[in-house]
């Protein structure tokens, strides 16, 4: 019985000391070792007088009062709530103006159709429309699809820019980084069959990779499709901060979940929402001196002169 309360003292302790991660840094720095020692000084007296049962009430009176502590200091001030919700609505608005404007009038009208029988069930709304108005064989020809992607990109960057706050020449970059990377990885996106048509009657070894293993061409075109916004965003973040490499595979998740939501359900004007939801904590983290400076600066207010 003793080696097993032993036991259970020191999985505690790991498990406490893990627990305190959640605590920023600063926080850890200067409460750390007190905060451990005040855990292991009841743990031991709980072990002691109740053993592994008083352990288990320790943990239950413990748990929610860390969380909560924890949740406290990392957002302490509106500053950070106030980017992390800039964030979300600049990603979700572009998205869910374009889907009503060019979208809209189809939906209803499909709608419209739909409710007097006249047409049947068919694949998700946003594949319809697409294809309604850009026919398959011609989509890689149709230089509008490229212009409204750009449009789009534009659209999109300029609105993400003005969550962070930055100065124009900034935002002007982020706007064209984020419209350059929307129209490469739509070209990209249009181009992979043509490109897989032509290696099919060709030599080039890259046939190989599409004959016998397609998965491979396919996701890792589909992989840098989703990457290259992202890329081009990196270099606008990169300034003196090594922190920009992980806007990479954070963008190209947000991007790869959203054109799944857009593409594949009828919840085109939420796909925005769900890229901002997946990107902000990245971002933020990314940002953390930036948005501590804007924390610092807003709280500096609050104080009396």
């Amino acid at each position: 019985m003793r080696a097993l309360a032993d036991r259970s003292l020191s999985l505690s302790m790991r498990c406490y000391r893990g627990l305190l991660r959640a605590y920023p840094q600063a926080f850890l720095r200067e409460f750390e070792d007190l905060m451990v020692q005040a855990f292991g000084d009841l743990a031991h007296r709980a072990v002691r007088t109740k053993g592994i049962w008083g352990l288990f009430v320790l943990w239950l009176r413990t748990l929610p009062d860390l969380i909560s502590s924890a949740f406290g200091q990392r957002f302490r001030t509106t500053a950070e709530w106030s980017f992390r919700f800039r964030w979300i609505v600049v990603c979700t608005a572009p998205i869910a103006l374009a889907a009503i404007l060019i979208f809209g009038p189809s939906f209803f009208i499909f709608q419209f159709k739909l409710w007097l029988g006249m047409l049947p069930h068919h694949p998700p709304l946003a594949v319809r429309v697409v294809m309604s108005r850009t026919p398959p064989q011609m989509i890689w020809t149709n230089p509008r699809l490229l212009l409204d992607t750009a449009l789009m990109g534009l659209f999109f960057g300029l609105f993400q820019s003005l969550a962070p706050r930055w100065n124009r020449s900034r935002r002007a970059a982020w706007m064209i980084a984020t419209a350059f990377g929307v129209v490469f990885a739509a070209g990209m996106l249009l181009l992979v069959p043509f490109v897989a048509s032509y290696l099919r009657v060709t030599i080039h070894p890259w046939r190989l990779i599409l004959e016998h293993h397609p998965g491979l061409y396919y996701g890792g075109s589909a992989a840098m499709c989703v990457s290259i916004m992202g890329m081009l965003q990196t270099l606008v973040l990169a300034r003196r901060n090594p922190r920009a490499l992980v806007w990479i595979p954070a963008s190209a998740v947000g991007v790869f979940v959203c054109s799944v939501v857009a593409v594949f359900t009828p919840a085109l004007p939420f796909a925005g929402l769900v890229y901002g939801l997946l990107t902000v904590l990245p971002l933020e983290w990314i940002l953390q001196p930036r948005v501590a400076q804007v924390a610092l600066s807003a709280d500096a207010k609050k104080l009396p002169s």
